[in-house]
């Protein structure tokens, strides 16, 4: 059995609009700089089309791709249909949605589950992240149960706090599909 422990990384995120995956079309969200000679980053495809509601597709994630030429990612994860995250304006009323797919690592793919348990705690909470001090965010418990066929199972709890303009802020807690997040800076275009 081995134990991994993740690095830490500061990447800009961008919406970068519609994009087809899996035949369907979703909103991609990049994060890192996918110009740069060693690419750490994620490419993830989600659904926003619902209020208080996030669903998600599938991603491509890099981690070591230290050769350029090699652009081929080093994790992928496609869902057989959306999993989707609540945003509840209802407290403490938990959700479960599940979901199935594929978890491809370093080329060898495995059957991936999850499920996800969302629960509303707080609707006007203030968080401290990078950016500054962030107030009237809705604060939500993620319990996550992951199966990764030949890969030992996943279980933990996240805390996200989301902000009704700026989105999610900071994410806590146990690393959903592997990633915790807090906002640093927004940059306007």
């Amino acid at each position: 059995m081995a134990e991994w422990s993740g690095g830490s990384h500061e990447l800009e995120a961008e919406v970068l609009g519609d994009d087809e995956f899996n035949g369907n079309t979703y909103t991609l969200l990049q994060l890192g700089d996918f110009d740069a000679a060693d690419i750490v980053g994620l490419h993830g495809w989600f659904d926003f089309s619902v209020e208080d509601q996030v669903g998600f597709a599938g991603a491509e994630i890099f981690w070591t791709n230290q050769d350029k030429a090699d652009t081929d990612p080093d994790g992928i994860f496609v869902m057989d249909e959306l999993i989707y995250m609540f945003i509840s304006d209802t407290l403490n009323d938990p959700q479960t949605d599940t979901g199935s797919g594929t978890w491809t690592i370093w080329g060898d793919e495995t059957d991936f589950y999850v499920e996800l348990t969302s629960e509303t705690i707080a609707l006007d909470v203030t968080v401290d992240v990078p950016y500054g001090t962030v107030e009237h965010c809705k604060q939500v418990n993620i319990t996550a149960h992951q199966e990764f066929g030949m890969w030992p199972d996943s279980d933990g709890t996240a805390t996200l706090y989301f902000h009704p303009e700026l989105g999610l802020v900071k994410e806590s807690g146990a690393k959903i599909m592997g990633f915790g997040l807090e906002l640093k800076d927004i940059f306007a275009e």
